[in-house]
């Protein structure tokens, strides 16, 4: 598949914020903020879940690992960002399963802490099947401390789009080069959200021939 990319946008959003888990939990935490440090995927029979690593602060401490497992149904997920309210976001495969012995790949969200903790959300798609389908390349879901998402979603059309994702607004398609009228650019039709600052005011991303 030929590609060619540029950088995209740089967006300065106004979203509410939202943290998506509390500190208070109401049942008990899986480990504390500021002790989650490290995210390691987790092979077992075929089956990627993700294990999250509890770093003590002291040295002498044994580590503790929690296994998050996967979508309930799915077989596979890959956690790739986490914010400082302990909410972690990435990817991973929801039914139904299909006969490759896959599901459909969408943005996944995880909260640490508060009544749901340890649940996980499907962030849902732009209406196509699957979120990432038709790029090879691993590009990574963010989240923002006020609980925006940025990742990437394939709209109806079958095209890849960079999307921003809050609870109040669910997914945002934000477009491509193609749709800002720029003459230069009539072919780039597919995008991918890259990064989101803290705050969750800016997003930078890349767009391309599919």
């Amino acid at each position: 598949m030929k590609r060619m990319f540029l950088l995209l946008l740089v967006l300065f959003v106004s979203f509410l914020s939202v943290a998506g888990a509390q500190q208070s939990a109401t049942k008990p935490p899986v480990g504390t903020p500021s002790q989650w440090r490290h995210l390691r995927a987790n092979q077992n029979s075929g089956t990627t879940g993700m294990a999250a690593a509890n770093i003590q602060s002291n040295p002498n401490q044994a580590t503790r690992i929690w296994e998050l497992g996967i979508f309930p149904g799915g077989t596979w997920a890959g956690l790739t960002d986490i914010n400082d309210s302990g909410v972690l976001v990435g990817l991973g495969d929801v039914p139904p399963i299909g006969s490759n012995g896959f599901g459909y790949t969408h943005t996944l969200l995880m909260p640490l802490f508060g009544p749901n903790a340890g649940e996980w959300v499907d962030l849902g798609t732009l209406g196509g099947e699957q979120s990432n389908a038709g790029w090879e390349e691993p590009f990574p879901v963010k989240i923002s401390n006020t609980g925006l998402v940025t990742s990437h979603s394939t709209a109806p059309d079958g095209q890849v789009h960079a999307v921003a994702w809050t609870k109040e607004s669910g997914m945002i398609d934000l477009g491509t080069l193609a749709d800002s009228g720029d003459g230069e650019y009539p072919n780039y039709n597919s995008s991918y959200g890259g990064a989101t600052n803290k705050l969750g005011t800016l997003i930078v991303g890349w767009s391309g021939v599919n």
